[in-house]
């Protein structure tokens, strides 16, 4: 959306076309909010009520008394007309309730794609150091230990899982900084630094420490295979 251009919104009188005259991000309403002249409201909704209004306390004027006064003005302000009577503090608790409640669903999302990621990696790698079976029992048949058998596992696991997450992170802090533009670009709000925050170190470091973990345990039984297959291969 851009100024000059026309914004269709459905109406009960039907869809209307609207010229943007302004675009503003500061107006804290969570699902957003489109701001008219009351002919063009009064014309499209054919009812010139209000859909919300901001009411100023004087000094000295009582909240509980003032939002009383209104509620019975609306005519019981709840179930029955389908009003809120809202005060400021009530209204950010509700804005803040329904960002947490999106932060938190993208918290648990997150969560179960590491889950997804550690658990994917490590299959992999156990399936790999299973397939050489035969190289290590030649490399035990050769006079290797299982000590340096697992230190070479080791080596080659930090490598590759190396590789693979850096590469990963570096995709994602590039990905951040696209959409940082485009958000910037359309609503004003830019995302978080990938430098403000030491969270992609963080994960890294967790999913190469988790893999690495469990990879110990196949790869343990990997480096005391007996040297006898070797001779079966």
């Amino acid at each position: 959306m851009t100024l000059g251009n026309a914004l269709t919104l459905p109406t009960p009188t039907g869809p209307h076309a609207y010229r943007i005259a302004a675009l503003s991000t500061n107006f804290g309403w969570s699902p957003g909010t489109i701001m008219m002249s009351p002919i063009d409201y009064t014309r499209a909704w054919h009812t010139t009520a209000p859909t919300a209004l901001g009411v100023t306390l004087t000094r000295g004027a009582s909240v509980a008394s003032v939002r009383s006064a209104i509620a019975r003005t609306l005519g019981g302000a709840g179930s029955q007309s389908g009003l809120q009577v809202l005060t400021a503090r009530e209204r950010e608790a509700e804005i803040d309730a329904f960002v947490s409640e999106g932060l938190s669903r993208l918290g648990e999302i997150t969560t179960l794609l590491i889950l997804g990621a550690i658990l994917a990696l490590a299959a992999a790698l156990a399936s790999s150091i299973n397939q050489r079976r035969g190289l290590l029992a030649e490399l035990r048949l050769a006079g290797g230990t299982p000590r340096r058998l697992r230190a070479v596992l080791l080596i080659e696991t930090t490598l590759t899982l190396g590789a693979g997450c850096l590469t990963g992170v570096l995709a994602g802090i590039y990905g951040e900084i696209l959409i940082d533009r485009s958000l910037t670009h359309l609503t004003g709000f830019p995302v978080a630094s990938p430098t403000a925050s030491p969270r992609p170190l963080e994960l890294l470091a967790l999913v190469i420490g988790a893999v690495l973990l469990i990879v110990a345990i196949p790869g343990r039984r990997a480096s005391r295979v007996s040297p006898v297959f070797a001779l079966q291969e």
